[in-house]
């Protein structure tokens, strides 16, 4: 650096400056020494002073410091196993290098090297950790974690300020509630409808028992006295019983919720209703008795008694009626029939001239009542009266009644009577066992009338051996192609003793 331009006599002094900039080197260092010295010249040769090392010596003030920035991500949390990372950004804010490696301790994630490299002055370093929520972290409700950093200058460990940070959570009690009904349908008063209640802590805390459940037809039923973890799941029944009210509307709904608390505020699932389906069966039986079964005279009354039953499981709306095709209409009752219940009434009949000669009266009848504006109609019940009498008789006469040789004759006599009320067509056989089939009469036989006829039978030396001769008959005829029987009759015919 050039002092001055003019010569320098001798004893004559300069003075000159001169500035010199501190680098990072100087600062590491910890001083400055430099060494001057003055040349001018004399005529063609240069002329040097001593060289001054002494002089200035700069004694640097080291400044070592790191600061530490935290920045956690996301700022809440709401589930258990949700990450939060944590991004550290560690600044030299020193005046001298930070020796690697640059290490945070984190009292939640533990020690993470973020750099194995010495940091200067004014630089940066950035570094991540994941920190996984528990289940105690959603229940307390923040988690705070503290960290530092650290380096190293000449064999000096140099840390960070401490820095916390707190992520916040979000707290969600709530319940879900599952009803099932079972059955799904019902058709019978007294009936159980068994609900089954699964109640599930779907929030992300603790929510404390007894866990109930409040349902508007079978009322409060506990579930469990304990405390309810999220994702646990607690179960209970209760039984409904079928009223005939039930059956009537067609359909029982019953809504219900779950209840529990958290920190002293009652918690509730939303509520669910569940809709079981009534078989409605309106039906009627109708049961017809005569008064008699047979008849045999014009004018001869028959008096029918009608009993109607609601055999369906709803009322049946009045009037209950009855149709029949001989009387007609016949009002049993104006109000309702409830199920299982009974109405009863008659009607009476005369005897015509017409219904003798068919032989028989049938009748048909039904019951009516309505339900929800739409007829039902009974079962057809149907009475027969007959007047016919169908009966056959059969005397049968042995002569001799008794015998002592072989050869003798036995004549059988046979007498057809007819017993019954109507006529008897021909012909009018008799069966014997001994004689076999004999025709008696070819013709008719009328009611009260009879007909007779005979055989013979042969006495062998076995009917001697046996000491009697016993045969079995009977009679026959037909009515509208049906055959008339009498029944057997036996005779028995007696051998003389000492017989040959």
């Amino acid at each position: 650096m050039n002092i001055t331009a003019e010569d320098l006599i001798t004893g004559q002094s300069v003075t000159g400056t001169a500035n010199y900039t501190i680098t990072q080197a100087d600062i590491n260092a910890g001083s400055v020494t430099n060494a001057a010295f003055a040349t001018g010249t004399l005529g063609n040769n240069t002329i040097t002073s001593n060289t001054d090392n002494a002089t200035v010596t700069s004694t640097a003030i080291q400044g070592t410091a790191l600061m530490l920035v935290k920045v956690p991500s996301p700022t809440i949390y709401s589930a258990v196993g949700q990450n939060i990372t944590y991004t550290y950004i560690v600044t030299n804010n020193g005046n001298v290098e930070i020796a690697g490696p640059i290490s945070i301790t984190d009292n939640k994630t533990g020690t993470i090297q973020i750099s194995n490299s010495d940091l200067a002055s004014g630089k940066y370093v950035i570094g991540t950790a994941n920190y996984t929520v528990t289940q105690a972290d959603i229940d307390s409700g923040s988690v705070t974690n503290e960290a530092f950093a650290t380096g190293t200058s000449n064999g000096t460990i140099i840390n960070s300020a401490q820095v916390n940070t707190t992520v916040t959570a979000i707290k969600n009690p709530a319940l879900i509630t599952v009803k099932v009904a079972s059955p799904i349908i019902y058709s019978i008063v007294g009936q159980n409808i068994t609900y089954t209640y699964t109640v599930t802590n779907s929030g992300n805390v603790n929510i404390a028992g007894p866990i109930n459940v409040t349902d508007s037809i079978t009322g409060t039923i506990q579930l469990s006295n304990s405390d309810l973890a999220p994702g646990q799941t607690v179960t209970g029944t209760a039984n409904y019983t079928i009223t005939q009210d039930d059956i009537e509307s067609g359909s029982v709904t019953n809504a219900a919720f779950a209840a529990g608390t958290y920190n002293g505020t009652a918690i509730n699932s939303a509520q669910v209703t569940a809709t079981v389906a009534a078989i409605q069966s309106p039906a009627l039986l109708t049961v017809k008795v005569a008064s008699q079964a047979i008849y045999s005279s014009i004018g001869q009354t028959i008096k029918y008694t009608y009993t109607v039953t609601n055999n369906g499981n709803v009322k049946i709306g009045g009037p209950i009626n009855i149709t029949d095709n001989r009387i007609g209409t016949i009002q049993l009752s104006n109000i309702d029939l409830a199920p299982g219940h009974s109405v009863t009434g008659t009607a009476n009949y005369t005897v015509t001239q017409a219904d003798i000669n068919a032989g028989s009266v049938t009748n048909e009848a039904f019951a009516t009542g309505t339900y929800k504006g739409t007829e039902v109609k009974s079962n057809t019940a149907t009475t027969v009266a007959a007047v016919r009498l169908l009966y056959l008789t059969l005397v049968k006469l042995a002569y001799p009644t008794n015998y002592s040789t072989v050869g003798q004759i036995i004549t059988y006599n046979y007498i057809v009577i007819n017993s019954g009320n109507v006529v008897i067509s021909g012909p009018i056989n008799v069966t014997d066992n001994i004689t076999g089939t004999i025709q008696i009469s070819n013709s008719d036989l009328e009611p009260a009338k009879y007909v007779a006829g005979a055989t013979n039978y042969t006495i062998t030396q076995a009917d001697l051996d046996n000491k009697s001769v016993i045969n079995a008959a009977y009679s026959t005829g037909t009515y509208n192609g049906t055959k008339i029987d009498s029944g057997k009759v036996i005779a028995t015919v007696t051998a003389i003793n000492g017989s040959i």
